[in-house]
């Protein structure tokens, strides 16, 4: 792993800054849009504010004691808490130009998952203990890290910034989950080049799919035949079209794609 300084711009996924200023412009349009109803009839307008405000505040609320959840019951990353974990949070955080740490959080969980999101100007980044055991377990945190840098590079692209308000442009559809996925690429490309070791970075994104047992005997080779026959089929695209995140499979062909000309070992 090498400590250069990464340029996340440099590394991002084809279409994500072009379908994030679309959204963006989405999102102006629709303020444009309640601003003038605002004008032409302030009663339906006031009633629409008072919604959208009471939405907005019931979500900021969910938000803040998910997090205060996890901040009670989780257990924080620090210098004497997971110290190998923590110093990939101090490193990365380093190479992305993040000059605040995150705060970095271990919960219980049976699922191998892990989230960005941020709080009242805070930071967070959180990972399930099934995610971390299996590090525990083998004692390699390659695989974690690339799981740990793909969420803090959320953070250093602005995803997790803008994500509330470029909502606001949801009457553009399918265009949100376009770009949400685009993001997931660019950060899958940054947590593989931070590790910058290609199979423990395809099997943290495997663990997530299968579970740690399972992907220890993952054949890549299949794995892109199953993406090719999967790419032409109509009902998977679908799927994908509706989601937030790309499809595992072709995830990991583009993780593999990307590591050919950015890994120098």
């Amino acid at each position: 792993m090498n400590g250069a300084t990464l340029d996340i711009n440099a590394i991002r996924f084809p279409g994500e800054r072009g379908a994030f200023w679309a959204l963006m412009v989405g999102s102006f349009i629709t303020l444009a849009v309640f601003a003038a109803v605002l004008v032409a009839s302030p009663e339906a307008g006031l009633v629409i504010l008072f919604y959208a405000l009471l939405f907005l505040f019931a979500s900021w609320l969910a938000k803040i004691l998910a997090m205060a959840s996890v901040r009670g019951h989780g257990i924080r990353v620090t210098q004497n808490q997971y110290p190998q974990i923590h110093e990939y949070v101090r490193q990365f955080a380093e190479r992305l130009q993040v000059k605040k740490l995150p705060e970095v959080y271990v919960i219980q969980s049976t699922f191998m998952n892990a989230f960005a999101t941020k709080v009242i100007g805070r930071r967070y980044v959180v990972l399930y203990s099934h995610l971390v055991d299996a590090a525990l377990e083998s004692g390699d945190f390659d695989e974690v890290a690339m799981i740990l840098g793909h969420e803090m590079a959320h953070h250093a692209a602005g995803h997790v910034r803008w994500h509330t308000f470029l909502a606001l442009a949801f009457w553009m559809p399918f265009l949100h989950s376009f770009w949400s996925r685009r993001a997931e690429y660019t950060c899958d490309r940054a947590g593989l080049h931070l590790v910058n070791k290609l199979q423990p970075s395809l099997q943290g994104i495997v663990k997530l799919a299968v579970g740690r047992k399972l992907a220890a005997s993952i054949n890549l080779t299949a794995l892109r035949q199953q993406k090719e026959e999967v790419s032409g089929e109509i009902g998977p695209k679908l799927v994908e079209i509706f989601s937030t995140h790309p499809l595992t499979i072709k995830r990991l062909v583009a993780m593999e794609d990307f590591a050919r000309g950015r890994l120098v070992g």
